[in-house]
């Protein structure tokens, strides 16, 4: 069935014990699902265990975000004000480690240590370069064409409406999508909470109270293959969900179906929704492995 990207992650994880919600139909992709039995059934369960027991995590880059938009690294690794030698140094490890990230044919566990290599460097590299606190909304305010997907407003609106916690679980830079969110008016909500790689501050040292970078927290970084919930255990929203028992996940990344991993929660109350923004019939298969709903370009 042709359905709204954004609006099907809505319509799943807006559940309430009348059924399912849905937000109006706009930008058309095809929904994919390889065990619509499985599915029924993890709905009717999610159904069942009404709002109250509901929480929602959710990728950020390419999954709130729209697809031909600039993504949280892209403001980071292209913004000028940071010098010409940093865009290049950050495009070259892109370059190199970015094609390892996409290959299906290396493992997870294969791609680990590729992974934090890059993500550490990177983070050396920005601090190198004495970002401050005013970086992120600058990076954020000189953009033109950020857009989030069709649906992302509505989702986060009607969740809100419901209390049910949202993780925006990034592997990206968290003050950027921090920023970001904020853009859009998405952000700050009591219900919100982001998890993602953050530049702390020292001291303030200026007569407008801003600081400079000195450090990453966490300082194991979160990158695309090591998002589970590890990193949010001792975090807000932990404590707001303890005694929640079902939960949506959205994504685009194969590594994303690992973000509940390590809830105590049981696999059938977890409804996960990926989405699948190229090579549709090469990889449809490989994520409806993952994914209960696999959600086509």
């Amino acid at each position: 069935a042709a359905v709204t990207a954004a609006a099907a992650a809505a319509a799943v994880a807006c559940v309430d014990a009348h059924g399912v919600g849905s937000v109006p139909p706009r930008r058309m992709c095809a929904a994919y699902v390889a065990n619509y039995a499985r599915l029924s059934l993890k709905r009717k369960r999610l159904r069942e265990a009404g709002l109250a027991h509901l929480q929602v995590l959710c990728d950020f880059d390419s999954t709130i975000t729209a697809l031909n938009a600039p993504q949280s690294w892209t403001l980071v690794e292209t913004y000028e004000p940071l010098g010409i030698a940093y865009v290049k140094r950050a495009r070259e490890l892109y370059e190199h480690y970015h094609a390892i990230e996409v290959d299906h044919s290396i493992s997870k566990a294969d791609k680990d240590g590729d992974m934090c290599e890059w993500w550490n460097k990177s983070h050396a590299l920005l601090l190198e370069q004495r970002v401050r606190r005013r970086t992120f909304a600058e990076m954020v305010a000189a953009r033109t064409d950020l857009r989030h997907r069709d649906g992302a407003a509505e989702l986060f609106g009607t969740l809100e409406q419901h209390g049910v916690p949202l993780l925006v679980f990034s592997a990206g830079v968290g003050n950027v999508v921090d920023a970001m969110l904020r853009h859009w008016n998405l952000a700050p909500r009591a219900n919100v909470h982001i998890v993602s790689n953050f530049v702390t501050f020292g001291a303030a040292d200026d007569a407008d109270g801003d600081a400079l970078g000195v450090a990453w927290h966490p300082k194991q970084p979160i990158h695309v293959f090591a998002k589970d919930a590890s990193h949010y255990a001792d975090t807000a929203y932990a404590a707001a969900t303890r005694n929640r028992r079902t939960a949506v996940l959205i994504g685009d990344s194969p590594g994303d179906h690992h973000m509940a991993d390590g809830l105590d929660l049981h696999d059938m109350d977890v409804l996960r929704v990926g989405f699948l923004n190229k090579d549709v019939d090469k990889w449809r298969e490989h994520y409806a492995e993952r994914f209960d709903v696999v959600l086509e370009r």
